[in-house]
């Protein structure tokens, strides 16, 4: 017969307790990026937790009315999705310290010059970021789309359309309301899919 295993001292239980917490914490930091408690690392990759792996395509009939999406330009210029009524808008919600939205960038420029012509126009909005590497970054990646600077994430946090993450994008149809919101970082193919949906619309 085994003799009984002595009890775990309260000094283990806790360490044990904090070790799952940090492990936890760990994996959730591995996740991604989000924007709701994001503070800016200054260009390093600070961890956060992306949304949920959705995409939610709003019938035409059950859009709301416009939403408003408006600032100023990393390079200062007034900005507003407004002003780009009568074409498709892919609005991205990005920022230069999330590896996720660094890597979807290239896919949305691409996208950009493909289907400017047919009518796409993109706007991005920089959040909880610092201006100097945000522009830094633009111009690395060389990316000809604008992009609202919006520090505090306003926008976001305006919007009920989105949860509060980055990257995060939507889509607005030729009248200005939304018709697509992706929580999540885009690839080439689902940004094909989702701007040659909105634009085959009548």
């Amino acid at each position: 017969m085994q003799p009984p295993r002595p009890l775990a001292s309260t000094r283990d239980v806790r360490r044990r307790t904090v070790l799952a917490a940090v492990v936890g914490t760990a994996a959730t930091l591995l996740a991604g990026c989000t924007g709701t408690n994001a503070v800016d690392q200054g260009g390093g990759d600070a961890g956060y937790v992306t949304g949920p792996k959705s995409v939610h395509l709003i019938p035409l009939g059950k859009r709301s009315a416009p939403p408003t999406i408006a600032g100023t330009g990393l390079d200062g210029a007034k900005l507003t999705a407004a002003s780009y009524r009568g074409k498709v808008v892919l609005v991205n919600f990005w920022t230069q310290w999330c590896p996720p939205c660094r890597a979807e960038a290239p896919g949305i420029q691409s996208a950009y010059r493909r289907y400017s012509g047919d009518g796409l126009q993109v706007l991005g909005v920089d959040v909880r970021d610092v201006r100097q590497l945000a522009t830094a970054f633009v111009r690395n990646k060389d990316l000809t789309y604008p992009s609202i600077f919006d520090p505090r994430s306003r926008i976001a946090l305006s919007l009920p359309a989105i949860p509060i993450t980055t990257p995060s994008t939507l889509v607005l149809d030729r009248s200005g309301r939304v018709a697509v919101t992706y929580a999540r970082a885009l690839t080439g193919p689902q940004i094909d899919t989702i701007v040659a949906r909105v634009l085959a619309e009548k």
